[in-house]
């Protein structure tokens, strides 16, 4: 529609004959903008330096937005119309830049900034203003989608963007034409990350709602926008990579035998560019967490190709990691590897999910849930065993080697592996207290859960003990309590289940016990690193949750109360007596005489 205006108007002209002779204010403004640039741009060599070009590119820019707010506000979303627009100055000055840049290759000696300077600030400007409107454009389209209630909303956006994303990377190129400046392909990195995230816009929301045309009807339904966004910034880093890696390789060949100082210049001469590369894997990896969790129904192949992209990715982002050392690309290619064995894992809960059951989200999210678990409990292990084999690396207890710099942050995308395993694990738990019609209590869920959940913990358990570390088992007693949490869940109606509810605040207090003879005996064992953690559970997770139930809920029986606080004072009267701790010791009794004094209430 946007084209289809520009065409009519210049047909019957921007200024209509009738009004030649009669020009209205705004028309009068426009005229008096451009000639004030023209006589500048005339008289630029008397000015100071730089001063007749920026008139001129202010003046005829001022005169074309008016024209273009005139003419063409009301056939486009304004956002669009300024983009566009930004986008065709860039254009113009980079080329202007460009083509005063030719004559001046002859006054080389002439200590005044040339006027190309100039129109290439102005170009630079526009773009930069045209790459934000775009980003800020396709992120207000991208929150539609990802937030909308409706099914209506989130449509595709106009095909007339790349155009505008066109007109920058020409540019850019006019630029590199004339001046090449070590940040320009970084720019054409983000211009092509951009691209990619546009051309996944151009897919509706909802496949198959409405009527498609082009490339995306001839796509197969499983192709959503989710999934055209990954591919595009997965094949956008492996091009990337490619590009660096050839440039780098012919440099280094060409260094013989005259320029042998390039041998010692850094992998990547390019500003910011890699840090791109890694901000869009980020992207990638974010996308990829979004399409496990989509409500729309899965299938076996969307799973099966986001498992290849996140592969490819992740090995583009490890070969970087191994050309030019950087922390965040290491990790970003782990977790990508990581994402395409999760992918794996749910391509095949799908492919071996009825039809009936993988249409319905609130049913297939804890199988789906289940299947995760796993992958990320196989991956944890793995980036755990690899950190082990790269130990070797060592030379001295110091990496020479990537795979040797690697090992702490292998252990740290396991440890970060484990955290997300244990969010979705309660979240696999108490699945059915949320959604009640959703039937998860049959015995092969019930077995398929409660293992999955106690082969985290033994893996957490493992590296704990390996490792000496309390976070580990802290994060495997969490397990242990998702799977206790799992079953109780998944009890069918009973009075031993309604006698849990009612008595919380008794189980706490009595749980406590057996913890705390646990933490007193760990410390002389292998598995020395749960002591802190069940010191933990013991003094202070257990006896809150237990004093929150007594203060927070209406109790069955008068007794509970006093009960559980003589059980609450045993506990810290054996810790204070084992660790001769006299704050223990006062509390202890503290708990004992409160339980005393609400004992004839009962």
């Amino acid at each position: 529609m946007f084209f289809n205006q520009v065409f009519l108007n210049a047909q019957r002209g921007f200024f209509p004959v009738a009004e030649l002779t009669e020009l209205s204010r705004r028309d009068r403004v426009v005229l008096g903008c451009v000639v004030v640039g023209i006589i500048a741009q005339i008289f630029q060599k008397r000015l100071p330096v730089g001063l007749g070009s920026s008139l001129f590119v202010a003046g005829v820019t001022l005169g074309g937005a008016l024209v273009v707010h005139d003419r063409f506000a009301g056939t486009q979303p304004a956002m669009y119309l300024a983009l566009m627009f930004a986008s065709v100055v860039c254009l113009l000055c980079s080329g202007m830049g460009a083509a005063t840049a030719l004559g001046e290759r002859s006054r080389r000696d002439d200590a005044r900034h040339p006027p190309s300077d100039a129109f290439f600030i102005w170009s630079l400007l526009a773009g930069v203003t045209a790459a934000g409107l775009i980003a800020y454009f396709l992120a207000v389209q991208t929150g539609q989608r990802l937030f909308s209630l409706t099914r209506e909303r989130g449509l595709s956006v106009p095909i007339g963007g790349f155009l505008a994303l066109a007109a920058l990377l020409i540019a850019v190129l006019f630029w590199r034409t004339s001046h090449r400046r070590p940040h320009q392909p970084t720019m054409v990195l983000v211009i092509g990350a951009l691209a990619a995230w546009w051309g996944a816009m151009l897919f509706p929301s909802v496949r198959g709602g409405r009527a498609e045309s082009g490339l995306v009807a001839w796509l197969p339904p499983w192709w959503s926008w989710v999934f055209q966004l990954m591919a595009g910034l997965a094949a956008l880093i492996i091009v990337a990579a490619v590009i660096q890696d050839h440039r780098y390789r012919r440099r280094i060949a060409s260094a013989w035998p005259d320029r042998l100082d390039e041998l010692v210049e850094p992998y990547s001469r390019w500003p910011g560019y890699i840090q791109t590369e890694a901000m869009i894997a980020a992207a990638l990896l974010i996308m990829g967490v979004y399409q496990l969790v989509r409500r729309e129904a899965p299938s076996a192949a969307v799973f099966s190709g986001a498992a290849v992209v996140s592969l490819l990715a992740g090995y583009a982002c490890l070969f970087m990691t191994y050309r030019r050392w950087s922390a965040n690309t290491a990790g970003l290619g782990m977790a990508l590897v990581t994402a395409a064995i999760v992918h794996g894992a749910a391509a095949i809960t799908a492919k071996l999910l009825p039809d009936s059951l993988s249409a319905q989200y609130a049913r297939r999210m804890p199988v789906l849930y289940n299947a995760i678990l796993m992958a990320l409990a196989v991956m944890a292990a793995c980036w755990r065993w690899l950190a082990g084999v790269w130990d070797q690396q060592l030379l001295n207890g110091i990496a020479w080697t990537t795979t040797g710099r690697m090992i702490p942050y292998a252990r740290r995308t396991a440890f970060f592996i484990m955290a997300i395993a244990a969010l979705i694990a309660f979240q696999m738990a108490i699945w059915p207290q949320r959604i009640a019609e959703v039937d998860d209590k049959s015995a092969g869920r019930i077995v398929c859960g409660l293992g999955v959940l106690l082969l985290c913990a033994l893996i957490a358990a493992l590296a704990a003990r390996q490792g000496g570390s309390p976070a580990l088992a802290a994060m495997s007693l969490v397990f242990i309590a998702a799977a206790a949490l799992f079953v109780f869940v998944r009890l069918p109606a009973s009075s031993f289940r309604g006698w849990l509810v009612q008595y919380d605040p008794i189980v706490y207090s009595v749980i406590a016990l057996p913890v705390l003879g646990l933490a007193e005996l760990v410390p002389a064992t292998r598995w020395r690193a749960f002591a802190v953690p069940m010191w933990f559970l013991a003094l202070l997770l257990l006896p809150a949750a237990a004093l929150a139930q007594l203060l927070g809920a209406p109790l069955p029986e008068g007794w509970v109360k006093p009960l559980t606080l003589a059980i609450l004072g045993a506990v810290y009267g054996i810790a204070g007596l084992r660790e001769h701790r006299r704050a223990f010791l006062v509390l202890a009794g503290v708990l004992i005489v409160a339980s005393i004094t609400t004992l004839p209430r009962a």
